[in-house]
């Protein structure tokens, strides 16, 4: 059962995959290769909205079969949809030529396939003609306004360190609960990757090795905040649920998946009428950037944080304007 439950993860991820955007007829003109992988029209006529390379893909695969319980720090970039396309040549440009590891991607926007809800969309999607390359996609919700463009950040999952899950209750309330506890419906042994024979990480050949250093990010942070102002990017203000890195576009959330909701799929006698995997949800706004409570990814927003650096630099233009003023003071 427990391989029946990773093989059909596999499955959803790999019908969900879409076509490789890296082409070996442009490998020896890299301008025009990063040209054609970060056209953001070409992507929405492939369906697709993806940068990635061989460790992001198998990134998301591993967090998949986790249920997303695994760290998912992301920087998102505010970006209005009038200037996505171009944001996102900018910004893929960068991600190719500051060598970043793993992926990122973009809300596909095409407004001839987007629909209003859930039901208009499978409505849809069930009478296109067999021949039609398109799928209808749900239009971008406002309560994701602000992660137009998002930036992946590897962490490995060290299972000996992530003891804790953080329910949330709702209203800003959340209730921990020790996966070693025997009596707790979050109990390890009912959560996959703690039964699995190995490391579903390893199993892709993702190691603790692989993580890259914050300060490779928070200088792409700071060449994409200056190249975006260059080319008059225009925002859509800080994502509801986000946390700012100090700048007009950039902000930093841990996704880890939580449990939520959970008091109508459980019985009284703590018993789970569901399977308990499928209780863990993506973190509602409200519930804040850090819904999961993992302490990396408060020491990651520190090290992330452009405007840390504004305090020393305005206290060293003080003492230099007031040295100037002293040194005109004593010519008078």
């Amino acid at each position: 059962m427990q391989q029946q439950q990773v093989d059909d993860v596999l499955l959803r991820e790999e019908q969900a995959e879409e076509n490789l955007i890296i082409k070996n007829q442009f490998q020896n003109n890299l301008n025009n290769y990063l040209n054609h992988i970060t056209n953001y029209n070409h992507l929405i006529n492939d369906r697709s909205k993806i940068i990635f390379t061989v460790n992001g893909r198998n990134y998301w695969l591993s967090q998949a079969i986790c249920y997303h319980r695994a760290p998912d720090f992301k920087i998102h970039f505010s970006i209005h949809h009038s200037d996505l396309e171009k944001a996102f040549h900018i910004l893929g440009k960068l991600f190719f030529e500051m060598k970043c590891q793993f992926g990122m991607k973009a809300v596909m926007i095409d407004k001839e396939t987007e629909c209003n809800n859930v039901d208009e969309l499978f409505k849809l999607n069930k009478a296109i003609d067999n021949n039609y390359v398109k799928s209808f996609t749900i239009s971008w919700p406002e309560s994701m306004k602000g992660r137009e463009i998002t930036i992946y950040l590897y962490q490995y999952y060290n299972l000996n360190e992530h003891l804790i899950i953080r329910e949330y209750l709702g209203n800003g309330k959340f209730k921990n609960h020790n996966i070693n506890d025997k009596n707790s419906k979050f109990y390890k042994n009912n959560l996959l990757e703690f039964t699995m024979s190995t490391h579903p990480f390893l199993d892709f050949n993702l190691t603790i090795n692989l993580e890259e250093n914050t300060k490779l990010y928070k200088n792409f942070i700071k060449k994409a905040e200056y190249l975006l102002e260059l080319n008059n990017i225009k925002s859509n203000g800080c994502a509801d649920g986000d946390i700012s890195l100090g700048g007009k576009y950039a902000s930093f959330r841990n996704e880890t998946f939580i449990p939520f909701d959970t008091i109508n799929r459980i019985d009284q006698n703590n018993k789970v009428k569901v399977d308990i995997n499928d209780l863990f949800i993506y973190p509602p706004n409200d519930a804040g950037w850090n819904a999961s409570g993992m302490e990396r990814a408060n020491e990651i927003y520190q090290e992330l944080r452009i405007d840390t650096e504004k305090p020393f630099f305005n206290s060293i233009l003080f003492t230099s304007s007031l040295l100037f003023i002293l040194f005109l003071g004593n010519k008078l």
